[in-house]
């Protein structure tokens, strides 16, 4: 969100959820919906194993 610059509010809207919702999930009181993921990859031009940090690579970049 920081390198987007867009708040909670402007997150929940890509991904259809109240700004509370968001920060539930951001805190990690919630998981992530599959749909919401897959809504804000589309949305942002990014793979889910980018949003969520896996994939090919992450694990060379970790050590």
């Amino acid at each position: 969100m920081e390198q987007r610059s867009i708040t909670q509010e402007e997150l929940g809207r890509l991904v259809g959820l109240a700004q509370p919702a968001v920060s539930k999930r951001l805190s990690g009181e919630r998981r992530w919906q599959v749909d919401e993921l897959v809504a804000l990859s589309r949305a942002w031009g990014v793979s889910v194993d980018e949003l969520i940090g896996s994939g090919p690579g992450r694990e060379e970049a970790a050590s």
